[in-house]
């Protein structure tokens, strides 16, 4: 699976990036890694679409995964404001895992905002609740440095509360865009789970590498403009309870 998405993201990158009509972007990713011993991977996408008045765009995200005998299915969507010094979006996505003799829904909902200081420095805020099989609320941060237009490493920290169980997130994201010309960049991620809960205590180390190819309209053409006027990087819906 992994192998398959790996090569269609160097497949279309080769042949040429797509022309898109004017405010539209889209993202591909795919990821392998390890959580607890066990061998993961990830392949993700989501379309932006200006709605053509007052700066709001939508967003679609879809997503699978699968680690040990689990598999994870997730889409959903945000409304989006952006402004050159900021944008916010409502989002709601929701997840099905199955597999390992279990099946389990849920819809997480919330909200996120991301503030752009100058060339340099991007900050984010979410958090939102969790209803369905399990409910909860999740609540994080990021701080993400461009120390060049196509090379960012970022820092993040994440809480999640689920059903009496409580998950506690630190880690680092470092991502590089070797080519403008090829809008393929190589990421690498480490993050440090502490799970606390039933009587019980845990911990674990995460790690994954993956490619991202971005597809924006003209003239966005580093990393860092991509990631400012595209899709929602660092407040994107996405899971927030790993174990």
């Amino acid at each position: 699976m992994r192998n398959v998405l790996f090569a269609s993201v160097c497949a279309l990158a080769c042949a040429g990036t797509p022309a898109l009509a004017d405010g539209v972007a889209a993202t591909a990713q795919g990821t392998f890694g390890n959580i607890a011993g066990f061998p993961t991977w990830s392949a993700d996408g989501a379309i932006s679409v200006p709605l053509g008045w007052s700066d709001l765009s939508v967003e679609g995200n879809l997503g699978d995964r699968g680690v040990d005998g689990a598999h994870i299915f997730d889409g959903g969507g945000s409304l989006v404001w952006s402004q050159p010094e900021f944008r916010v979006a409502g989002s709601v996505l929701y997840n099905r895992l199955s597999g390992l003799g279990a099946s389990v829904d849920e819809t997480q909902y919330g909200g996120g905002g991301q503030w752009f200081f100058g060339p340099a420095f991007t900050a984010s805020v979410l958090g939102g609740g969790i209803s369905g099989s399990a409910s909860g609320g999740y609540i994080g941060g990021n701080l993400k440095w461009y120390f060049d237009p196509d090379i960012a490493l970022d820092g993040f920290v994440n809480y999640t509360s689920l059903s009496g169980a409580h998950e506690t997130d630190f880690g680092a994201h470092a991502e590089w865009l070797p080519m403008e010309d090829i809008p393929i960049s190589v990421m690498a991620n480490y993050t440090h789970a502490n799970l606390s809960g039933f009587g019980s205590s845990g911990n674990t180390d995460i790690w994954w590498v993956g490619l991202k190819l971005y597809l924006n309209d003209s003239p966005a053409t580093t990393m860092e403009d991509r990631q400012r006027t595209g899709t929602l990087d660092t407040i994107a819906p996405g899971i927030h309870f790993v174990f």
